[in-house]
């Protein structure tokens, strides 16, 4: 076991890293947008290295729920050791590069704007094959991250980090239905699976 001086720092910062990447999970509307891009500039209106990270930070959608289950699995991992056997390395590493991958182009797919406020529907693309693209590539990447580092763990949080984020798909589903209507209902609903 890990002394206690070690864990407080690693729980502090992975209270950092949770603080700086799960401002997407808070649901940011525009007006907190704004106060980002305050945040991103010094007296001088420079824009700061830690205010552009900040600034992307609030723009990526990072599922809390998942970002949680990485970071209680690398905690537990600490206090209790669980390995995966040294052939989850390679699979794990396609897995999480893959789901990266998928998460990026789909949120790129999205344009500008708002992720919680859109303008449109995007219907095309990776969101044509999925309406849920973003949350399969985290949850890729999260199994994936289990099997890289080979922790048993970070395995074992993935579904129920998969649960709470369908949880959450549930809530932005009946939301879309109120914004967009038929368009979203008859148009894209029916044509396009929920996850694959």
């Amino acid at each position: 076991m890990a002394p206690a001086h070690v864990l407080r720092g690693q729980l502090g910062a992975d209270a950092l890293l949770v603080s700086a990447l799960s401002r997407r999970s808070l649901r940011t509307s525009p007006r907190d947008q704004g106060r980002a891009d305050d945040r991103s500039r010094v007296a001088g209106g420079a824009v700061t290295g830690r205010g552009r990270l900040q600034a992307a930070a609030d723009h990526i959608p990072l599922p809390a729920e998942t970002i949680t289950g990485v970071l209680t699995a690398a905690l537990v991992q600490q206090v209790r050791p669980l390995r995966l056997p040294a052939w989850a390395r390679p699979i794990g590493s396609v897995l999480a590069r893959s789901g990266l991958l998928v998460a990026l182009a789909a949120w790129r797919e999205r344009g500008p704007g708002s992720l919680e406020e859109p303008a449109a529907l995007v219907t095309g693309g990776l969101h044509g094959l999925s309406r849920n693209p973003i949350y399969l590539g985290f949850t890729t990447a999260h199994l994936g991250l289990a099997g890289v580092t080979r922790n048993g763990w970070m395995l074992a949080t993935c579904p129920v980090s998969a649960a709470l984020v369908h949880r959450w798909v549930l809530k932005e589903e009946r939301w879309l239905h109120e914004r967009f209507g038929g368009e979203y209902d008859d148009a894209y609903r029916a044509r396009v699976r929920r996850y694959l």
